[in-house]
């Protein structure tokens, strides 16, 4: 969170699987500190478990890990083709 109030960042990958805290704590922390800043979830959670409550907290997007990466990759370029600076 420390990172999120400090620097202006483009994106945010979040997995929901975190050592010290709930991804959907952190969620809503970063919701709360940068509201418009968007928020993709990265986990091995189906959607049906957590999808749901993951964009009701604000995720902008929601990616198993699982599945073919082709739509995170095809956001990220969507986003540098709009002028969005992503950044790691």
């Amino acid at each position: 969170m420390r990172s999120i109030q400090q620097h202006e960042w483009s994106i945010v990958l979040l997995d929901l699987t975190l050592p010290d805290r709930s991804g959907l704590d952190a969620l809503a922390g970063v919701k709360a500190i940068r509201p418009h800043l968007p928020v993709l979830v990265l986990t091995i959670h189906p959607f049906s478990d957590l999808g749901a409550h993951c964009m009701t907290a604000g995720a902008d997007h929601y990616f198993e890990k699982g599945n073919s990466f082709d739509g995170v990759l095809n956001l990220l370029e969507e986003l540098s083709v709009r002028g969005t600076r992503v950044d790691g």
